[in-house]
């Protein structure tokens, strides 16, 4: 079985349309979730193997990177988002996507052909907004230092994009590998040391803190096990029942600027407004929004080294073979 796979058939703009309706008010995002889609490996499972995607979340990207499609009237605010203020979220820490409303109900358009065995995720509230996308036969409240409820060497395929969310990687990948069969395969999605570099608070050091703070928005605090490119192959390559078999930068230096300045600061205040748009003018002021966005940024995920030239990525996809 070939491991690194052809991708789904991302039409670029189209991808990118559909991911900047979905993060509109975080443009920036959907740029990097289009990015992920167009660089990365196929994270579907083939026919008759068993899936899990570790730290899912809300299941909406991993659904969304499958080939699934939701409609224009859904997206990830409103009611999806906790209403705290900017300033709020800075002083409190409020994980503003850990929030569910009572009529959250994502609205498909196109269902991926494959879904996956498992999902887990340590926060439940993550979880019930994963339910209904009907992606996941089974979810799992499991935090990543923890071995996961999941039969050993039963997945043909693990896919997690946080990883460096723990400060024990080495641990909480060990813990996927065993839930792997051999001549199964991992796909993780990691974070370089490159990402501190683009800490405001290395950045921009003369700043007051007050204005850091706002533009970082805490980021910095979901990196404890961040790890050099090298540093990310010695800690795979010291587990023997592995090997890495593939690569990939999905994340290119443009893409990644674009995502560290973004609308971070403004979305609560944006969601807000949003919400206060008389519901038969929400459409086309959200598509028109949407198109402005998708022109700004097509000729930038088509070719991010006329932009800027590519250096050491933020974020990189390893593809990897269970012995």
């Amino acid at each position: 079985m070939g491991v690194d796979m052809v991708p789904v058939g991302h039409d670029l703009r189209e991808t990118l349309e559909s991911a900047l309706s979905l993060w509109w008010l975080r443009p920036e995002n959907g740029l990097a979730l289009a990015s992920y889609c167009l660089a990365g490996t196929d994270l579907r499972p083939t026919p008759g193997e068993n899936a899990a995607d570790f730290a899912c979340g809300d299941g909406v990207n991993s659904f969304f990177k499958c080939g699934g499609r939701f409609a224009p009237e859904f997206d990830l605010f409103g009611g999806a988002v906790h209403p705290a203020t900017s300033r709020e979220i800075v002083s409190q820490g409020i994980d503003v996507f850990a929030h569910q409303a009572d009529d959250y109900n994502p609205q498909i358009r196109q269902r991926p052909d494959r879904g996956y065995q498992w999902g887990t995720d340590h926060k439940p509230a993550l979880l019930a907004k994963a339910r209904p996308l009907g992606f996941y036969q089974h979810l799992l409240e499991a935090d990543l230092r923890q071995p996961a409820a999941i039969p050993a060497e039963s997945l043909d395929l693990a896919y997690c994009n946080s990883l460096y969310w723990v400060p024990d990687v080495a641990t909480a990948f060990d813990h996927i590998v065993d839930k792997v069969r051999p001549g199964g395969r991992l796909v993780l999605d990691v974070m370089t040391d490159r990402r501190s570099a683009l800490s405001f608070d290395a950045l921009l050091p003369a700043m007051p803190q007050a204005w850091r703070d706002l533009m970082n928005r805490g980021r910095q605090n979901n990196n404890p096990g961040i790890l050099s490119q090298s540093g990310w192959e010695a800690l795979f390559g010291r587990n023997e029942r592995v090997e890495i078999v593939g690569c990939r930068d999905i994340f290119p230096s443009a893409i990644a600027q674009i995502w560290n300045v973004g609308l971070r600061p403004l979305f609560p205040v944006l969601n807000r407004m949003a919400d206060a748009i008389a519901a038969e003018r929400r459409p086309d002021i959200k598509r028109e929004w949407v198109e402005i966005f998708a022109d700004l940024f097509e000729p930038v995920l088509r070719d991010p080294g006329a932009l800027m030239p590519t250096g050491p990525s933020a974020r990189l996809q390893f593809i990897i073979r269970r012995r």
